[in-house]
């Protein structure tokens, strides 16, 4: 009996035992389907996500929120695909295009993708969202390769010229068939065809570039750029952007090789100098006259390459295509003059007979000419009796205005060609003139200028006067003497001032006085003593501008003498200056006025 009754409480206790297996079933199968009920998302299942849209599995393919809140996941066929690399659409068709790797969406990532499904191109995308909005050239987004243009977020290969980062960080950069090129040097336009034509160096817009370039695909000549950026009006002379070579004369922007004369430098610098070209390229040694490259104008006389305004004398054509020597005078040739000159670039003393602006291979028993009588053979001058005149070899001169005075500070550089006789005070008189060449006022001042025999030298002086109505545009001087200033040197005594020596020169500049003192020491080498003017003259390019003095004093005979003063403040733009000493006789220890 009891062992029945044991058996029947086994077969109870396993029939409860089923029931509660079965009940424990029904309760998971109800919780998996009370949680899937209604659901739409990436749903983490057996290790991986499933999936589901309203509770119910889907087989869709897209990106695809999680409900467990770790982020977006890509679905293939309703299975998250760790695999998978590129942009795509959300699984509900929502919004735009997304970036995922290794199946995830990634919000921290920038640069050009293809698609999941790896159809169609390659797609610009900034954290992680593809933009159809941006132009530029970008990197791949997993950083490998180059870089490549992309237009309204698609790479174009068919796009060339220069564009910015599409991200906006930097410059511009040149791409060549959609790809950025370092290699590349020269002008190129945008890629978007915007704008004119651009200069890059090794791939990169450079804005500190001017000078001729060629384009970077070798076509066409070679263009003029200013700063980056290409001018088709410039005209003038011009380095090549590189900064090899020498200088090259552009019209309207292209390099010219048929032009011949004289220019200005295309980027229309503070360098109000004149250069001359020869077949398109500047040459430094030239002298002689020249037209204007342009063709206007009349002929102008070029020394080492520069128009030299200042200088006088007989020259041939600078490009050497003529061998008659033509009269020049401050610069210019001269049809009218007839008379003795010299030759422009002072290389010698001889004095050349001129007829009508050329010189003329003539013969004239006997010629007076200034302060000589002269025999001429074959257009030679020779000095039978009388004086050689003081030879002007340059000038210069700069306007200021103080306390209702119109100020000149002239610079002259003279010389001596008498062997035998020293030159005394003469007078230059200055004629100041409007722009139409009315005289406004003549200054005429007693230069006290003492040059020994067959010396040359410099001196500065300061001639004005009071405005008394318009300002003048600009000045010219005469020369004005009789034969007395000429006087035998052993008479004069005068020294050379090659006997005189400057040295420890400084100009600095006074805050309390606002004006700039120079001071220095100069030494008399010669063996005789004299009273001396110190003063300055100022140069830009090797041109006079003019000058000034001012400081005097004795200086003994081997003696070193500091000096030092004010004197003035140089004219605007000069580049460099130098000391002169004006030398005046002692007569018997004294001054002689």
């Amino acid at each position: 009996m009891e062992s029945i009754n044991n058996s029947k409480m086994i077969r109870i206790l396993r029939i409860f035992g089923f029931l509660f297996a079965l009940v424990f079933v029904f309760t998971l199968v109800f919780a998996h389907s009370a949680k899937a009920a209604g659901t739409t998302g990436a749903v983490p299942e057996n290790g991986t996500y499933v999936y589901y849209e309203n509770g119910v599995k889907s087989a869709k393919t897209g990106l695809a929120k999680s409900t467990d809140g770790t982020g977006w996941y890509y679905m293939k066929s309703g299975t998250y695909d760790m695999t998978a690399e590129g942009i795509c659409k959300r699984i509900d068709g929502v919004g735009g295009w997304f970036y995922v790797r290794d199946g995830k969406y990634r919000t921290d990532l920038t640069g050009i993708a293809k698609k999941v499904d790896r159809t169609g191109g390659w797609y610009y995308v900034k954290n992680g969202v593809y933009k159809t909005n941006v132009t530029g050239i970008s990197k791949k987004i997993d950083g490998s390769g180059g870089w490549y243009y992309v237009k309204n977020g698609v790479y174009t290969t068919s796009a060339t010229g220069i564009a910015k980062r599409a991200d906006g960080v930097g410059g511009w950069y040149y791409v060549k068939n959609g790809v950025y090129k370092t290699n590349v040097t020269g002008i190129a336009k945008r890629a978007d065809g915007v704008g004119g034509w651009y200069y890059v160096k090794n791939g990169v817009y450079n804005t500190n570039a001017t000078g001729i370039a060629k384009k970077v695909d070798g076509t066409g000549g070679w263009y003029y750029v200013k700063n980056g950026v290409y001018k088709a009006g410039a005209t003038g002379i011009a380095r090549r952007a590189d900064g090899v070579g020498g200088w090259y004369y552009v019209k309207n922007g292209v390099y010219n090789t048929s032009a011949t004369g004289i220019t200005k430098k295309a980027d229309s610098s503070s360098d109000s100098r004149w250069f001359y070209v020869q077949s398109g390229v500047y040459k430094s040694t030239a002298s002689g006259i020249a037209k204007k490259a342009d063709g206007t104008g009349g002929w102008y006389y070029v020394r080492n390459g520069v128009y030299r305004p200042h200088e006088s004398g007989i020259a041939k054509k600078a490009d050497g295509s003529s061998s008659t020597w033509f009269y020049v005078k401050d610069g210019t040739y001269r049809t009218s003059f007839t008379g003795l000159a010299r030759k422009a670039d002072c290389s010698s003393d001889t004095q050349f007979y001129v007829k009508n602006g050329i010189y003329t291979k003539t013969d004239i028993a006997s010629y007076s000419f200034g302060s000589g009588t002269y025999k001429i053979e074959k257009g030679i001058a020779t000095l039978q009796s009388g004086y050689l005149d003081p030879w002007i070899q340059d000038w210069g001169y700069y306007f200021y205005q103080m306390d209702g005075y119109l100020h000149a500070d002239w610079a002259f550089k003279i010389k001596n060609p008498n062997v035998d006789y020293a030159i005394q005070e003469f007078s230059m008189p200055i004629d100041f003139k409007s722009s139409s060449g009315e005289v406004l006022k003549t200054v005429s001042s007693t230069m006290h200028i003492h040059i020994a025999a067959g010396d040359t030298i410099t001196v500065g002086t300061d001639l004005g006067y009071k405005i008394e109505a318009e300002v003048p545009s600009y000045a010219e001087y005469k020369i004005e003497y009789s034969d007395d200033i000429f006087v035998e040197q052993e008479t004069l005594g005068i020294a050379k001032v090659s006997d005189f020596t400057f040295s420890e020169t400084s100009r600095a500049y006074e805050e309390d006085t606002g004006r700039y003192r120079y001071s220095g020491y100069v030494t008399n080498n010669s063996d005789v003593s004299t009273h001396s003017f110190i003063g300055v003259i100022y140069y830009k390019n090797g041109q006079m501008l003019g000058g000034t003095g001012g400081l005097m004093l004795d200086i003994k005979v081997g003696k070193k003498v500091f000096f030092t003063g004010y004197l003035g403040y140089g004219p605007a733009g000069f580049d460099s200056y130098e000391f002169y000493v004006q030398l005046i006789p002692l007569v018997d220890g004294e001054v002689m006025y």
